[in-house]
Protein backbone atom coordinates (compact mmCIF):
# COMPACT_ATOMS: atom_id res chain seq x y z
CA UNK A 1 0.00 0.00 0.00
CA UNK A 2 1.28 3.89 -0.90
CA UNK A 3 0.51 6.57 0.72
CA UNK A 4 0.35 9.88 -1.59
CA UNK A 5 1.08 13.68 -0.01
CA UNK A 6 1.14 16.80 -1.40
CA UNK A 7 3.06 19.83 -0.38
CA UNK A 8 1.89 23.30 -1.43
CA UNK A 9 3.49 26.65 -0.51
CA UNK A 10 2.12 30.27 -1.50
CA UNK A 11 3.70 33.27 -1.35
CA UNK A 12 2.02 36.48 -1.73
CA UNK A 13 3.10 40.36 -1.85
CA UNK A 14 1.36 43.80 -2.11
CA UNK A 15 3.71 45.73 -5.02
CA UNK A 16 3.10 49.37 -4.44
CA UNK A 17 4.83 51.61 -7.21
CA UNK A 18 4.53 55.42 -8.14
CA UNK A 19 5.00 56.53 -11.92
CA UNK A 20 5.63 60.58 -11.30
CA UNK A 21 6.19 62.96 -14.79
CA UNK A 22 7.25 66.69 -14.40
CA UNK A 23 7.65 69.93 -16.30
CA UNK A 24 9.52 73.39 -15.28
CA UNK A 25 8.81 76.68 -16.20
CA UNK A 26 8.49 80.17 -14.54
CA UNK A 27 5.83 83.08 -13.47
CA UNK A 28 7.01 85.81 -16.01
CA UNK A 29 6.70 88.89 -13.72
CA UNK A 30 8.88 91.98 -14.50
CA UNK A 31 10.83 93.81 -11.25
CA UNK A 32 9.30 96.82 -11.21
CA UNK A 33 9.20 97.27 -7.30
CA UNK A 34 12.07 95.79 -4.62
CA UNK A 35 12.50 92.19 -4.78
CA UNK A 36 10.50 91.12 -1.21
CA UNK A 37 7.67 93.78 -2.34
CA UNK A 38 7.44 91.52 -5.53
CA UNK A 39 7.49 88.08 -3.76
CA UNK A 40 4.55 89.54 -1.37
CA UNK A 41 2.30 90.96 -4.15
CA UNK A 42 2.69 87.26 -5.84
CA UNK A 43 2.08 85.46 -3.03
CA UNK A 44 -0.89 87.15 -2.60
CA UNK A 45 -1.63 86.44 -5.91
CA UNK A 46 -1.25 82.73 -5.79
CA UNK A 47 -3.34 82.61 -2.48
CA UNK A 48 -6.28 84.12 -4.38
CA UNK A 49 -5.33 81.01 -7.09
CA UNK A 50 -5.96 78.66 -4.43
CA UNK A 51 -2.44 77.96 -3.56
CA UNK A 52 -1.24 77.42 -0.13
CA UNK A 53 1.73 78.25 1.69
CA UNK A 54 4.49 75.37 2.28
CA UNK A 55 7.47 76.50 3.77
CA UNK A 56 9.02 79.17 1.10
CA UNK A 57 6.66 77.65 -1.78
CA UNK A 58 3.21 77.98 -2.79
CA UNK A 59 1.17 74.86 -3.71
CA UNK A 60 -2.15 73.56 -5.26
CA UNK A 61 -3.08 69.89 -5.92
CA UNK A 62 -6.02 68.64 -7.96
CA UNK A 63 -6.28 64.66 -8.36
CA UNK A 64 -2.96 63.44 -9.70
CA UNK A 65 -1.62 66.97 -10.62
CA UNK A 66 0.44 69.15 -8.16
CA UNK A 67 1.71 72.78 -9.09
CA UNK A 68 4.50 74.25 -7.07
CA UNK A 69 5.47 77.82 -6.80
CA UNK A 70 8.64 79.42 -5.39
CA UNK A 71 7.58 82.92 -5.33
CA UNK A 72 11.29 84.43 -5.04
CA UNK A 73 12.39 82.47 -7.75
CA UNK A 74 9.12 82.68 -9.65
CA UNK A 75 10.30 78.95 -10.37
CA UNK A 76 7.29 76.81 -11.00
CA UNK A 77 7.56 72.56 -10.70
CA UNK A 78 4.19 70.90 -12.36
CA UNK A 79 4.09 67.26 -11.42
CA UNK A 80 1.63 64.35 -12.53
CA UNK A 81 2.06 60.97 -9.83
CA UNK A 82 -0.07 57.88 -10.39
CA UNK A 83 -0.24 54.89 -7.73
CA UNK A 84 -1.18 51.59 -7.96
CA UNK A 85 -1.27 48.66 -5.67
CA UNK A 86 -0.96 44.68 -7.27
CA UNK A 87 -0.81 41.78 -5.68
CA UNK A 88 1.57 39.21 -6.86
CA UNK A 89 1.33 35.49 -5.90
CA UNK A 90 3.37 32.64 -6.74
CA UNK A 91 1.68 28.63 -5.73
CA UNK A 92 3.91 25.84 -5.51
CA UNK A 93 3.64 22.13 -5.14
CA UNK A 94 5.39 19.01 -5.07
CA UNK A 95 4.38 15.69 -4.12
CA UNK A 96 5.67 12.69 -2.17
CA UNK A 97 4.94 9.17 -2.34
CA UNK A 98 5.76 6.70 1.09
CA UNK A 99 5.70 2.85 -0.72
CA UNK A 100 6.92 1.02 2.58
CA UNK A 101 6.82 1.51 6.42
CA UNK A 102 10.45 2.81 6.30
CA UNK A 103 9.41 5.42 3.79
CA UNK A 104 6.52 6.10 5.65
CA UNK A 105 8.16 7.12 9.03
CA UNK A 106 10.63 9.28 7.25
CA UNK A 107 7.41 11.01 5.37
CA UNK A 108 7.19 13.78 7.88
CA UNK A 109 10.48 14.59 7.57
CA UNK A 110 10.67 14.40 4.14
CA UNK A 111 7.41 16.65 3.96
CA UNK A 112 9.17 19.46 6.04
CA UNK A 113 12.81 19.24 3.92
CA UNK A 114 10.39 19.87 0.81
CA UNK A 115 8.57 22.75 2.58
CA UNK A 116 11.42 24.64 3.41
CA UNK A 117 12.76 24.48 -0.31
CA UNK A 118 9.58 25.17 -1.60
CA UNK A 119 9.04 27.94 0.27
CA UNK A 120 13.03 29.25 -0.49
CA UNK A 121 12.15 28.90 -4.23
CA UNK A 122 8.58 30.45 -3.97
CA UNK A 123 10.10 33.86 -2.37
CA UNK A 124 13.17 33.91 -5.09
CA UNK A 125 10.46 33.38 -7.83
CA UNK A 126 7.97 36.13 -5.61
CA UNK A 127 10.68 38.43 -5.80
CA UNK A 128 11.59 38.25 -9.52
CA UNK A 129 7.84 38.32 -10.38
CA UNK A 130 7.33 41.45 -7.98
CA UNK A 131 10.31 43.73 -9.50
CA UNK A 132 8.76 42.92 -12.78
CA UNK A 133 5.56 43.71 -12.03
CA UNK A 134 6.47 46.55 -10.12
CA UNK A 135 8.95 47.55 -13.69
CA UNK A 136 6.11 47.34 -16.05
CA UNK A 137 3.43 49.57 -13.43
CA UNK A 138 5.51 51.61 -13.05
CA UNK A 139 6.15 52.38 -16.91
CA UNK A 140 2.63 52.28 -17.66
CA UNK A 141 1.80 55.02 -14.20
CA UNK A 142 4.34 57.69 -15.69
CA UNK A 143 3.02 57.10 -19.56
CA UNK A 144 -0.19 58.00 -18.13
CA UNK A 145 1.60 61.04 -15.84
CA UNK A 146 2.95 62.04 -18.90
CA UNK A 147 -0.74 62.03 -20.82
CA UNK A 148 -2.01 64.05 -17.61
CA UNK A 149 0.79 66.57 -17.63
CA UNK A 150 0.38 67.15 -21.53
CA UNK A 151 -3.45 67.72 -20.98
CA UNK A 152 -3.16 70.22 -18.15
CA UNK A 153 -0.02 72.03 -19.29
CA UNK A 154 -1.83 74.50 -21.40
CA UNK A 155 -4.43 75.36 -18.75
CA UNK A 156 -1.66 75.85 -16.41
CA UNK A 157 0.23 78.16 -18.38
CA UNK A 158 -2.45 80.33 -19.08
CA UNK A 159 -3.51 80.51 -15.41
CA UNK A 160 0.26 81.13 -14.64
CA UNK A 161 0.10 84.23 -16.70
CA UNK A 162 -2.82 85.72 -15.57
CA UNK A 163 -1.23 85.31 -12.10
CA UNK A 164 1.85 86.84 -13.79
CA UNK A 165 -0.15 89.26 -15.38
CA UNK A 166 -2.30 90.31 -11.89
CA UNK A 167 1.26 90.31 -10.20
CA UNK A 168 2.86 92.78 -12.48
CA UNK A 169 -0.13 95.42 -12.61
CA UNK A 170 -0.28 95.57 -8.50
CA UNK A 171 3.47 96.60 -8.99
CA UNK A 172 2.92 98.70 -11.29
CA UNK A 173 -0.07 100.75 -10.03
CA UNK A 174 2.00 100.88 -6.14
CA UNK A 175 4.95 102.35 -7.86
CA UNK A 176 2.84 104.78 -9.97
CA UNK A 177 1.10 106.01 -6.43
CA UNK A 178 4.77 106.33 -5.22
CA UNK A 179 5.46 108.64 -8.30
CA UNK A 180 2.85 111.07 -7.89
CA UNK A 181 -0.85 111.52 -7.96
CA UNK A 182 -2.54 108.46 -10.14
CA UNK A 183 -5.47 110.05 -12.05
CA UNK A 184 -6.46 106.84 -14.16
CA UNK A 185 -6.20 103.33 -14.43
CA UNK A 186 -7.32 101.24 -17.37
CA UNK A 187 -6.80 97.35 -16.69
CA UNK A 188 -7.70 94.83 -19.22
CA UNK A 189 -7.13 91.16 -17.60
CA UNK A 190 -8.33 89.59 -20.65
CA UNK A 191 -5.79 91.00 -22.95
CA UNK A 192 -2.95 91.62 -20.23
CA UNK A 193 -2.87 95.13 -21.03
CA UNK A 194 -2.54 97.82 -18.66
CA UNK A 195 -2.73 101.51 -19.11
CA UNK A 196 -2.00 103.99 -15.63
CA UNK A 197 -2.28 108.00 -15.69
CA UNK A 198 -0.30 109.77 -13.12
CA UNK A 199 -0.19 113.33 -12.70
CA UNK A 200 3.99 114.10 -11.00
CA UNK A 201 4.41 115.97 -7.95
Amino acid sequence: MSYAYRIEVKESRLVEVAGKDSFTTRVEVVDVLPAPEMRTILERKLAEGGYQKDGEEMVRTEGSLEVRVNPGSREVVVSSTRQATRQVDVRLNRSLEAHTTAEMTGANQKRDEIRKELEKEAKEKLDQQAKVAGSLMEQQLRETATRTLKESLPGIREELGRIGHATQAEALETKARRMGRVERVEHDPKNQSMTIVVKLD
